[in-house]
Order: C-alpha cells, then structure tokens, then sequence
C-alpha cells in the first residue's frame, strides 16, 4: 500500500509541473457556472415551444435568471490558481502566489514562505473528500 501512495504522490507531483499548488482549471465551481450557461442557452433554443406552454414573461425571466445567475457564479476573486516557489530573479525562492482578481484577470504576490500561514479549512477536505482543498490563507 505504501509503494501505491508513492506512485501516485509521484505522479501528482509530475501533474504540478514544479508548482507547489495548482487549481484544477474545471473545478466544480466553474462546471457548475458553466452549467448555468448552458441551461441559459437551451431555454433560448426551446423559447418558442415554452412560451407557448407557459407565457412568453415565465420563458424571458427564466432564460434571464439562469444567464445572470451562471454569470454570477461564475464571477470568483481572491482565489489563489497557482503557488510555486519561484527559481530566479530578485524573487528567488519565494513564494510566488497567482490570485484570480476576475474571471479572465490575475495578480502576481510575492512572500516569503516564513510569512504565509494557513488560517483554517473551510471544506470537507477531513471528511475524505477527494480534490478539496479549501484553505484560508494570511499573507504578513
């Protein structure tokens, strides 16, 4: 069992590409977003058929409401994408921290690993759950 761990602990690790943490680029979050979107995008295509069935202002606020409330959820910041620990420059081995300021923008920090410190989970990674890791973090 052990030798198992270390196999997938390795390959993880070749996963990060020398990062320290990655954020999954579909995390539930997005997919869920996405969803929204989608379920927006079928409620227009099939507008005809449901605003015969139910009225033409229950099929507008419906494809309304699941457009405003994909982007909604879609619309994250101050979430961390990507630590590592960075290998040249004035930099050099400190902690280089990308965090999502909008859906499509991001901000580069800079710290020391003596003043990053995690705060506490918010998530049921104790519970065994697979890919969650919801930590907060305080940067000094």
């Amino acid at each position: 069992m052990g030798k198992a761990n270390k196999i997938d602990d390795m390959s993880n690790h070749a996963n990060l590409k020398g990062s320290i943490f990655k954020r999954k680029t579909l995390d539930p979050h997005r997919v869920k977003s996405l969803g929204y979107f989608a379920l927006s995008g079928a409620l227009w295509t099939y507008s005809p058929f449901i605003a015969a069935t139910f009225g033409s202002s229950f099929s507008t606020l419906a494809i309304t409401s699941a457009a405003v409330t994909g982007m909604w959820k879609f619309n994250e910041n101050n979430v961390i994408n990507n630590i590592r620990v960075c290998p040249e420059g004035q930099n050099k081995g400190m902690l280089e921290i990308v965090v999502s300021t909008s859906p499509i923008s991001s901000r580069t920090i800079f710290a020391h690993m003596q003043n990053c410190h995690a705060i506490f989970a918010v998530s049921n990674d104790d519970q065994g759950e697979e890919d969650v890791d919801n930590n907060v973090i305080q940067i000094n």
